[in-house]
């Protein structure tokens, strides 16, 4: 059993680099190609574009377009790498220097058996999470815990950072997809970061937005650190935060008894009635 799947796509322009760079390698892969449609060894752009013309032919390759559902205006910044994309029709996919392509592949379904395989397997291991010895919940609440804190302290940090330089007129940002929902969890990662200039820099009410708000950021951090109390009430009052919910978190996951989930055992007759004539000593 076999099907078809498509892998990441990419940009004409590398790819037409990359086929004019590797000429004689690739005429070599493809000498039946050559006999039908000579490519003039692939010395010129319009060569390239003939030969991915031909792969597209023969279901080899695809070229596609931003997914017009998600991204309105093809020529907006965020359609330029754009994360969700959609095929054309046959009859659309004319090959040009530019656009985005992706190459097509087939593969076995014994995947698709391997991955059902390893998601029952996982399962059924997280529901017999109270059988697991102390010291797999233990590094599974560790790996959990600051992955957590890595994932918050990110979304916050980048936030800040590029709110500080937003003043500048630059939208500045760390993992620019960090957001944005993918197959591949890794894609919220990449890039790393993107500096692009903001289409409004040079515009007036903008420009004095821009310099309001650097001027009220500046005089409130400078009264809050006039008292240096200020800053050490933060840091103590996010210590015990951090202590609080770290402990709060530990016992629910290694199921430690605490105060407020502790049994309380009914007390007998007799107990009460010796309390009582204690008391009354």
């Amino acid at each position: 059993m076999e099907k078809t799947y498509s892998i990441a796509y990419v940009l004409g322009k590398d790819i037409h680099f990359a086929i004019l760079s590797n000429a004689a390698e690739i005429m070599k892969m493809c000498p039946k190609i050559n006999q039908k449609s000579p490519l003039n060894n692939l010395q010129h752009l319009s060569d390239s574009v003939l030969l991915l013309g031909i792969l597209i032919q023969l279901k080899k390759m695809d070229r596609v377009i931003p997914h017009m559902m998600t991204y309105s205006d093809p020529k907006a910044p965020e359609a330029k790498r754009p994360k969700l994309v959609q095929k054309l029709p046959p009859e659309h996919m004319a090959v040009t220097p530019h656009g985005f392509y992706i190459f097509t592949m087939e593969s076995s379904g014994y995947k698709q058996f391997l991955y059902l395989g390893g998601g029952i397997f996982l399962a059924f291991f997280f529901l017999l999470f109270r059988v697991w010895p102390e010291w797999l919940r233990l590094g599974v609440w560790y790996v959990s815990w600051y992955l957590l804190v890595f994932l918050i302290g990110t979304a916050v940090v980048r936030a800040i950072v590029w709110f500080a330089i937003f003043h500048l007129g630059i939208d500045f940002w760390i993992f620019p997809n960090y957001f944005i929902d993918s197959d591949n969890i890794l894609d919220s990662f990449i890039p790393i970061l993107t500096v692009e200039k903001r289409e409004d820099i040079f515009d007036l009410r903008m420009l004095v937005l821009r310099i309001a708000s650097a001027a009220a950021v500046f005089y409130g951090v400078t009264e809050f650190l006039k008292d240096p109390q200020n800053l050490e009430d933060v840091l103590a009052g996010g210590g015990e935060i951090w202590t609080d919910v770290y402990d709060w978190g530990q016992n629910k996951f290694m199921g430690n008894p605490t105060n407020d989930t502790a049994l309380q055992v009914k007390k007998s007759a007799r107990e009460i009635f010796a309390e009582a004539f204690m008391d009354d000593e």
